[in-house]
Parts: structure tokens; C-alpha cells; sequence
């Protein structure tokens, strides 16, 4: 039972990353020619933004960024991220100031119960990339997004 609970989520997750984007994520693309925010700091290359309107949302860490970069949701609610590596090499899921850091393997999944800030942003990065990639993205409130049911 619990093993097809984890299919269904990294199936879930799987459709979350590909559809849930108000723009799509940008693969093999420089750098130069995506849109750039600057997260804690750093000029950050954005590879897709999400509205978040589900309880349960995805992010995958590529080398060396997270698709999307940017998600959107209502101030205050707890979701559950699932975190796929798509990527060739081993990266993680920080967020500052809490207890959450999942390293991730090539191809594995990863979870982690987030809740979106009641106003700005809270930034996560990838411990191995963070300074040498800008691997960083971040949550950010959105009052006109409505809570997930």
C-alpha cells in the first residue's frame, strides 16, 4: 500500500513539474537569455514560475537549477514539496533558518513540508551550487492566489 502511495506521488509530482507553470521551464538555454532575479543576494537565472494552488507541488533540481525557480501561493499555507533530481549529480533543498536540508541522488525523490510566509519570500538554495551555480529559488505570497482546498 505504501509503495503505491510513493508511485502515485512521484507520478503526481511528475505532472506537477510539467504542468503546474505559468512559464514553462527552460532547458539548455544560456543563462543570459532567461529572465534574472536577484534571491539572497545572487543574480538567479528564472527557469519557470509556478502558481501553487494544490496541497502538493513539485520541484525539480536540474544541474545546476531548480524548475521552477519561482513558486507562488497563498500567505500562510503548509504544502508538501516533492523534490525530484533530474539532474547527473547529487543536490539538496535548503531553507534557511529552519531544519529542512534533503540531499537528493540522481534521479531520486525527495519530500518536504513547506509553508508559504504571511508576506514576502522565503528563499531555499542547493548547498552544493548555491554560490558556485546560483542554485537558489524561493516561495513567495501571493494574496491573489487562492488557498489550496
Amino acid at each position: 500500500m505504501r509503495r503505491r502511495i510513493r508511485l502515485g506521488l512521484v507520478a503526481l509530482a511528475a505532472i506537477l513539474v510539467a504542468c503546474s507553470g505559468d512559464s514553462p521551464a527552460v532547458e539548455g538555454t544560456p543563462p543570459a537569455s532567461l529572465p534574472h532575479e536577484t534571491i539572497l543576494g545572487a543574480q538567479v537565472a528564472i527557469h519557470g514560475t509556478s502558481s501553487v494552488t494544490h496541497r502538493t507541488t513539485g520541484i525539480e533540481a536540474m544541474d545546476n537549477f531548480f524548475t521552477p525557480t519561482i513558486l507562488r501561493g497563498a500567505p500562510g499555507v503548509k504544502v508538501l514539496v516533492l523534490l525530484r533530481n533530474g539532474g547527473a549529480v547529487t543536490h539538496n533543498f535548503t531553507l534557511p533558518g529552519s531544519d529542512i536540508s534533503r540531499d537528493i541522488g540522481p534521479g531520486d525523490l525527495r519530500e518536504a513540508n513547506v509553508t508559504f510566509p504571511a508576506s514576502g519570500s522565503l528563499e531555499f538554495y542547493c548547498r552544493f551550487h548555491r554560490d558556485s551555480s546560483q542554485m537558489i529559488g524561493a516561495f513567495r505570497s501571493d494574496g491573489s492566489i487562492p488557498s489550496p482546498k
